[in-house]
């Protein structure tokens, strides 16, 4: 993500082809980077609608609150995924500078 570059939106190849045909005007949208990362994130799972695991729970909120990673093992149907997901609700929102550094981490190959 770039501040203040236009971005050309497209809905289809075609709507590309006919754009550099000279067919279509597409016009430039711009993007604030800063509006995006002041939404609240929006989902259907709260944190606060786990009920029991209070062990599991505990661990989550310390790792999101000193920044640590967890590792989340078990049989199927123990939860992990639900709990996983209820993760980001408790999380501080994440900053410009660390979606960068998130975006290389995801991008690098090994």
């Amino acid at each position: 993500m770039v501040n203040g570059i236009g971005v050309m939106p497209v809905s289809t190849l075609g709507d590309l082809v006919d754009f550099f045909c000279g067919l279509k005007t597409i016009r430039p949208e711009s993007i604030d980077v800063r509006t995006i990362f002041e939404q609240a994130p929006t989902g259907d799972a709260d944190f606060s609608e786990v009920k029991g695991q209070e062990h599991v729970k505990r661990a989550l909120e310390v790792a999101a609150a000193g920044g640590h990673n967890v590792i989340m093992t078990g049989p199927p149907g123990a939860g992990k995924t639900m709990l996983a997901k209820r993760l980001a609700t408790i999380l501080p929102p994440i900053t410009f500078n660390e979606t960068n550094v998130t975006g290389l981490i995801n991008s690098a190959s090994i």
